[in-house]
């Protein structure tokens, strides 16, 4: 799951309420992480430990 947040320069209370669950932060590029998911014959890049660690890809369902 990815979640963004638009906290400015200070953490907001969602921020706090990620971290005191376990939530770390990870900072990536939604267009690139999206690329990658979805072709993963594109070369290796910054986003595929993001994509391996954090989020779990199913295939799209036939219906």
């Amino acid at each position: 799951m990815v979640v963004e947040t638009k906290s400015g320069s200070a953490s907001g209370a969602l921020d706090r309420h990620l971290w005191t669950h376990g939530v770390r932060l990870s900072r990536i590029s939604k267009f690139a992480t999206g690329l990658a998911a979805l072709c993963p014959g594109l070369p290796s890049n910054r986003w595929h430990r993001t994509l391996m660690r954090d989020l779990t890809l199913r295939p799209a369902s036939a219906g």
